[in-house]
């Protein structure tokens, strides 16, 4: 009975597809990339976006490095836009009004839980947050800091960040970016490599900043100070004064504006949150940063069906904005007129936060994200499905939707039917997603794309590029590829060993030019040297195989892929990317370990006591949490399972893991196996856990 009724509305749901024009326009359309130049012996042809094909590269420069010989910085464009919208909201947030302790259900357990309680939305027009900008500026060089001198951004994602930021720019100071989470290490080396002068942080972490300094034998910076200064911090002869207060003094001046005078004027170091080694500081200037915003905003522009009103738009600002990528985004919502929301990942959504979550309170157009967070939205949604025939009616309508989209065609039906709820948890205005960071696995983007009812791309590029250099458009269907190349650079692939472009696939190591691209790492000419050429082009370490629609796909890395012993290579970043999608792993808990004496591999999987219990439950083992992880039947049944979602993504049998070690520890920023950017630290995990690694190889 129940399969007649499911068939029933199946029909229903086939009688009501819509012609969906925008993946109709994919489909017919022409290549979403054009070769120009010609091959060398070791490089393919150059690639470029169709509309610039006949342009110069002196050409490009001219329309994208700068906004024309009067606005050559983000400074000049942004004031465009506050001066058409100076009573429109600019940006919102929330305070934490308090914290409550309490307890959530997860895996059919009880467990300890914070939720977070948020006062109501506070708003900044245009000319609010202009205002704030140009008087923190005038606030900086009043307390004894002009042009020229470098300001730490040492803070987590906020209105304050970057409010500070077009400040410092409005008196032709330079910023240096510096991830919230980055690493004692890592912190000492940006401060002292690029002495700062001033540091913006939140009054909570001046105390360490101050502690490492001193621990370390460096200039203590001065400190601007967001939020309260704890009572018990001991300043010593350190300087620091409050954000609030540096705006006041700089509304209590007659300065005028002073911001820069030429695209090549620095902007900002920005520190990478490297695998290996020191940070890099990448210097980006003014020029960099215009063309990103520019580039990146034009492919947005597709994005937005005709008589949409760009003022009625929102973004959901909760990446770190250390991340040029969340850079990128926040300015082009500002610069196009539309409205930033700051968020945070702990209220994102309505699991911790009250009354409800960021996504629900500001109803973003676009959700720009990491790997990471969608793969965690998707275990979300899957937790939440009924059983029995409900699930059933779920799954004939993915089935229907799925077929519908690679098709071209939408399904009403089945939206408002089936859909419509999970919608509502991005906050049920999302038109486009856009992943970025890492690889996103087949199955998440499919997933987001059916039930979420949006376009669901990946984008690609480096903090070097200035963010952009492909995303997918607007309703590609493609998955595992990153899109098109945008406006404002051209790519070649370049021979490295095993990757060639001469190949029946064209493949090789990404170098990319153009206004995007910085200039280099500071104060590190040699490491600047290995990866800029003189000609312009930056080499990427990625490696890429461009389609025959044009399109590009990332392959592995020049540097990171691992030959088993058949000579077979393993990419571990898009092999773990489609592992972490297990109901047994946590978000970016999987490490992929390759032994070159061997022709199988291996994996570290960290999980936690809900997923474990559940795993065991569901395997028929029984045991208490973590003790069950030990044992071998556990550790058996997990690597079948892990192996089996390996299978299902698609992958080769060299690429399915023999076995596995189950952990229930934690790979953070701050105990050194993650960067701050989420990536793993894989000489971290290789010295860490050397004797679990060398167990799993054992001789068999």
């Amino acid at each position: 009975m129940g399969g007649c009724v499911i068939s029933c509305l199946s029909s229903c749901n086939g009688w009501k597809e819509t012609p969906n024009v925008h993946i109709k326009k994919i489909i017919e359309g022409p290549s979403a990339s054009v070769e120009i130049g010609e091959a060398t012996a070791t490089e393919s042809r150059i690639r470029r976006s169709p509309s610039m094909k006949d342009i110069t590269m002196d050409g490009i420069f001219a329309q994208y490095y700068g906004d024309g010989p009067t606005k050559p910085s983000l400074v000049d464009v942004l004031l465009e836009s506050v001066n058409a919208r100076k009573n429109k909201r600019a940006m919102a947030y929330r305070v934490i009004d308090r914290l409550e302790k309490g307890e959530i259900e997860e895996g059919g357990k009880k467990k300890p839980w914070e939720f977070i309680h948020l006062k109501p939305t506070e708003y900044l027009t245009y000319s609010q947050m202009w205002d704030k900008m140009i008087n923190f500026g005038k606030g900086l060089v009043e307390l004894g800091y002009p042009a020229g001198h470098r300001v730490g951004l040492y803070e987590e994602t906020r209105y304050e960040w970057m409010v500070s930021l077009y400040g410092l720019w409005s008196q032709s100071l330079t910023g240096v970016t510096v991830y919230a989470n980055l690493g004692e290490d890592a912190l000492e080396y940006a401060i002292k490599e690029a002495e700062v002068h001033v540091m913006l942080c939140n009054g909570k972490a001046v105390k360490n900043v101050i502690k490492v300094c001193k621990a370390r034998g460096i200039q203590v910076p001065a400190f601007i100070y967001t939020d309260s200064l704890p009572a018990d911090t001991d300043l010593g002869d350190c300087k620091a004064v409050s954000f609030n207060d540096v705006i006041a003094k700089g509304a209590a001046s007659s300065r005028a504006i002073n911001s820069p005078k030429s695209p090549d004027d620095l902007a900002l170091i920005m520190y990478t949150s490297g695998t290996t080694g020191d940070p890099k500081g990448v210097v980006i200037s003014h020029g960099n940063t215009v063309a990103c915003v520019k580039g990146f905003s034009q492919r947005l522009a597709g994005f937005t069906p005709a008589g949409v009103d760009l003022e009625t738009e929102s973004y959901v600002a909760y990446l770190p904005l250390a991340h040029i990528l969340e850079f990128a985004a926040e300015n082009v919502f500002l610069l196009r007129g539309s409205m930033v929301g700051y968020g945070n990942p702990r209220t994102l959504t309505n699991t911790s936060a009250r009354p409800h979550g960021d996504l629900q309170e500001f109803k973003p157009t676009l959700l720009v994200g990491v790997p990471r967070i969608f793969d965690t939205i998707k275990k979300a949604v899957e937790a939440k499905l009924p059983d029995g025939f409900k699930r059933r009616v779920f799954d004939r309508a993915y089935a229907d939707r799925k077929a519908a989209i690679l098709s071209g065609k939408d399904t009403p039906y089945w939206d408002s039917k089936v859909f419509e709820i999970p919608r509502q948890l991005l906050g049920g205005r999302v038109r486009a997603v856009i992943s970025g960071g890492a690889p996103m696995s087949a199955k998440t983007q499919e997933f987001l794309t059916v039930v979420f009812g949006c376009s669901v791309g990946q984008g690609y590029g480096l903090t070097e590029t200035c963010a952009v250099t492909t995303i997918q458009r607007y309703w590609e269907t493609k998955v595992e590829n990153i899109g098109a190349l945008v406006s404002v650079c051209e790519v070649k692939l370049r021979d490295v060993e095993d990757w060639k472009h001469t190949d029946p696939k064209p493949r090789g190591e990404i170098c990319i030019r153009g206004p995007t691209v910085t200039k280099g790492y500071y104060k590190q000419p040699e490491k600047t040297a290995e990866a800029f050429s003189a000609d312009g082009w930056f080499s990427t370490g990625d490696v890429g195989e461009f389609q025959p629609d044009g399109t590009m796909k990332i392959v592995g890395r020049v540097k990171a892929l691992a030959k088993n012993a058949f000579g077979e290579y393993v990419a571990l970043d898009s092999l773990e990317s489609v592992y972490v999608l297990n109901d047994l792993a946590l978000p970016n808990g999987v490490c992929i370990l390759v032994d070159s004496q061997k022709a199988y591999i291996c994996a570290l999987v960290l999980t936690d006591e809900g997923k474990a219990t559940a795993f065991a439950k569901k395997a028929g083992i029984e045991g208490t949490y973590p003790e069950i992880l030990k044992k071998p039947e556990f550790q058996k049944k997990a690597a079948e399972s892990l192996a089996a979602t390996a299978k299902a993504g698609g992958k080769k049998p060299f690429e399915l893991v023999k076995y596995v070690r189950v952990l229930a520890d934690e790979w953070t920023p701050e105990n050194g196996v993650l960067t701050a950017a989420m990536k793993l630290k894989r000489r971290v995990v290789d010295i860490k856990y050397a004797d679990v690694i060398q167990e799993l190889f054992k001789p068999e």
